[in-house]
């Protein structure tokens, strides 16, 4: 596999595990006797990765020079 291939699922790898390092602090601490706010908290957090990271949202903020030069 080429350079520019393996970038991207490196990426994916260290946002999946991330991900999981988030989901079993949530769990380890929801054991506590914690207050609500901070359990949605990492909940925020995680849905704020994975809304920018695999729905690509902040796709839609960049500027597209491909897209002024073809006219569109």
């Amino acid at each position: 596999m080429s350079t520019q291939r393996k970038t991207p699922y490196r990426l994916g790898v260290v946002i999946l595990l991330v991900l999981i390092t988030l989901l079993v602090t949530e769990f380890a601490i929801s054991g506590f006797n914690v207050p609500p706010w901070a359990i949605y908290i990492f909940g925020f957090i995680q849905a704020g990765i994975i809304i920018h990271e695999y729905m690509h949202v902040s796709r839609l903020f960049k500027d597209d020079k491909n897209k002024e030069n073809s006219g569109e």
